[in-house]
C-alpha cells in the first residue's frame, strides 16, 4: 500500500533513471498515478487544427494516459478512422475516459521504442511524453516512427529547469536536449514550430 503522504522523490528517480528496467518503470508509473491521478497535459485546439487537413487518420498516440485527449478530439473530428492509446501505466489505462467505438487503449509489454506497433498509423501524436525520456531513447522512437507521415509533439522544453538537468523539478522530466536537438533527430520532415509545439509532416 502507497503511503499517500508520501511525496515523490522525483530528483532520486532522475538519478536512477538509465538504472531501471521496464518493469520498474511501469510499477513506478502505477505509484505516481495513485499519488497524482490528474495528469492531463494537451491542447486540445492546437491537435484539433492539426488533424483539420490529414486525410482518414489513423493515429498512434504514445502516453495518452486515461483518454482525455482522444476522447475531447474524437467527439469533434468524425474523418478519424481509429486512435490507439498505448500507455506504460496500467492504472490509468483502467480509469479510461474514452468510449468512441474508434479508440482503443493498450498496455505496452516493453519500451515504445523496442516494439514494432508503428506500421498500421499515418499519425504519432506525442502530448507530454518526450521530456519523460532521455535522448538516446528518442533517438531509438524517432526511427521507430519515421515511416509515419505525421508527427504532432508538444513538450515543455523551454522549460528553466532543462538547463539545469530538470533538477529540483517536480515532476518525472530527464530529456536532455531542447527543440533544436528535436528537430535535429526529424531531419526528412517538415517543421512547424510554436512555442511548446512542433507538428511535422514527411516531405
Amino acid at each position: 500500500m502507497i503511503n499517500m503522504a508520501k511525496k515523490f522523490n522525483f530528483n532520486k528517480w532522475r538519478e536512477k533513471y538509465s538504472s531501471y528496467s521496464f518493469k520498474e518503470q511501469k510499477e513506478i508509473s502505477n505509484e505516481l498515478e495513485v499519488l497524482y491521478p490528474k495528469q492531463q497535459q494537451f491542447n486540445t485546439k492546437e491537435v484539433s487544427n492539426f488533424l483539420r487537413n490529414i486525410p482518414n487518420p489513423k493515429i498512434l498516440e504514445i502516453g495518452g494516459w486515461k483518454g482525455e485527449l482522444a476522447s475531447e478530439i474524437l467527439t469533434q473530428n468524425k474523418s478519424i478512422i481509429l486512435w490507439h492509446n498505448y500507455d506504460i501505466c496500467s492504472n490509468a489505462i483502467e480509469k479510461t475516459v474514452c468510449n468512441d467505438k474508434r479508440y482503443k487503449t493498450i498496455l505496452l509489454t516493453d519500451f515504445a521504442w523496442n516494439l514494432d506497433i508503428f506500421s498500421k498509423y499515418n499519425v504519432c501524436i506525442l502530448s507530454h511524453v518526450i521530456e519523460h525520456i532521455k535522448k538516446h531513447e528518442l533517438i531509438k522512437l524517432f526511427d521507430k516512427i519515421k515511416h509515419i507521415k505525421y508527427i504532432y509533439i508538444d513538450a515543455p522544453l523551454n522549460n528553466p529547469y532543462l538547463s539545469q538537468g530538470w533538477k529540483n523539478y517536480e515532476g518525472t522530466h530527464v530529456l536532455e536536449c531542447g527543440w533544436s536537438g528535436v528537430m535535429n533527430m526529424l531531419k526528412g520532415y517538415n517543421l512547424k514550430l510554436n512555442g511548446n509545439l512542433l507538428s511535422t509532416s514527411k516531405q
